[in-house]
């Protein structure tokens, strides 16, 4: 077959596939009949009248205007902005802000709390000045304990210093109509952001969950919707051979009998966060149970290149064949290129020569690679040579369709959270709400702490 499948077609990140192919397993006629079922499930996944939202990236609906407008009010009254949320509404924010640390505004900062141990959420309140910090919390249905329980510590923090002042500093981020922290925001006269109803929490983060936040540290918001609508585009493609998140769903469904784990193993550390908003994306959308009632999903592992070489290679490479790797990597700024080795004499490792780290670092990324390969592991090559606001928007939407898609091939919905929805309910009736009372007793029956 012909395994020439290294696919620069989209300017913003390079993607190489050649080395995922399999000469029994992934063939032209295997390739063919999936493209086939790919283009099925693209149009089933633009029909969908829930859950593909994020394919929409309409700036109006997404408020991208407002989320400006409120960033600079925010930052008018701090420097700081404190994220309250968990999950989707946390790690999208957390993603933007890391992979982009160049381009932030000089003086801002954010702060991410997705925790209610009590310990982590007293040091956080020790390092921020509540003089200069203001708050998002974010719950798409508002009713998300953690995030409500978070917000009912940190505003009497803010109302002690600021009076009723404090009002300026908070922003909630919910449903656009309903629910009890809209209803809280309108009471109180808070700006509140939408969260458009299409769009579920993991990929929330080029909504106001994650354009807030981008905007508030002085990225550039049309930029990053301006890459992720490119993206969309190529996506939408009907031609399987310039359709790069066609091509890596494929590759994902062909794999899906033999391998349980898709690892992100970053060699660059800007992308990290990003990869531990992948592994939810992968791990709340695949791990479902499908058609015949068989159990689905992927494994999301998420790993750091050159660490992990002296911690995970082995069982990678010699241990039970479990997984399909993304390598991924990144050009470097100037200032970072420009960090050489030195050739001093009588220093250790005297044949680095005066290489830059640059060129270890890509030679740990290689070595690791043919490690890989020499034992038939299929691998995928990701490269971004320009970490900016558009191309970091295009990988999150590439990465949400390749999603969506395998789950559609997988026939589950990869919008639905039933795991999620009982923790919900059981964690809300054992704290004493009153909907949620028979699920309580549920969960207490289930754990035998209702027994004598």
């Amino acid at each position: 077959m012909d395994t020439t499948l290294t696919c620069p077609i989209d300017p913003l990140f390079q993607l190489d596939l050649r080395l995922a192919v399999d000469g029994d397993r992934v063939t032209d006629e295997a390739l063919s009949a999936c493209s086939q079922d790919l283009g099925a499930a693209m149009c089933r996944l633009m029909g969908l009248p829930r859950g593909a939202g994020f394919l929409e990236l309409d700036p109006d609906a997404w408020a991208l205007t407002e989320c400006k407008r409120v960033a600079e009010q925010l930052a008018s009254h701090a420097s700081c902005l404190l994220v309250l949320g968990i999950g989707g509404s946390a790690l999208g924010a957390v993603a933007l802000r890391d992979a982009l640390p160049g381009r932030i505004a000089a003086g801002r900062r954010l702060e991410v709390l997705d925790s209610v141990d009590p310990d982590s959420v007293r040091r956080c309140m020790a390092g921020l000045d509540p003089q200069d910090t203001a708050l998002a919390v974010v719950s798409k249905s508002g009713a998300t304990a953690e995030s409500l329980a978070l917000l009912r510590v940190f505003i009497p923090w803010l109302r002690e210093v600021h009076g009723d002042a404090w009002k300026q500093r908070v922003v909630a981020i919910t449903d656009a109509d309903s629910g009890s922290l809209r209803t809280f925001a309108s009471q109180e006269a808070l700006a509140a952001l939408p969260i458009p109803g299409g769009v579920g929490g993991r990929f929330s983060v080029l909504t106001a969950v994650g354009l807030l936040p981008a905007a508030f540290l002085g990225l550039d918001c049309d930029e990053l919707l301006r890459g992720a609508a490119e993206q969309r585009q190529q996506a939408l493609h009907e031609a399987y051979e310039d359709n790069l998140a066609w091509r890596v769903a494929a590759l994902h469904h062909l794999w899906r009998d033999q391998l349980t784990n898709t690892v992100w193993l970053s060699y660059c550390d800007r992308l990290q966060a990003l990869g531990m908003w992948f592994r939810q994306l992968v791990a709340e959308s695949l791990g479902k149970v499908g058609e015949q009632g068989r159990r689905r999903g992927w494994t999301a592992l998420v790993a750091r290149g050159a660490a992990d070489q002296h911690s995970q290679l082995q069982l990678w490479r010699d241990g039970p064949r479990r997984e399909l790797f993304t390598v991924l990597s990144a050009g470097d700024d100037a200032e970072a290129a420009a960090l050489t080795l030195g050739a001093i004499d009588k220093l250790p490792g005297a044949w680095l020569g005066d290489q830059s780290l640059s060129a270890l670092q890509e030679a740990s990324r290689r070595g690791m690679m043919a490690t890989l390969v020499d034992t038939g592991a299929p691998v995928l090559g990701l490269h971004v040579e320009n970490l900016t606001e558009a191309s970091v928007g295009a990988l999150i939407v590439f990465w949400e369709t390749v999603v969506a898609l395998v789950g559609l091939l997988e026939g589950i919905d990869p919008f639905s959270q039933p795991a999620v929805e009982d923790a919900k309910r059981f964690t809300a009736g054992m704290l004493g709400r009153e909907d949620c009372r028979d699920d309580a007793q549920r969960a207490l029956a289930l754990l035998a702490l209702d027994r004598k």
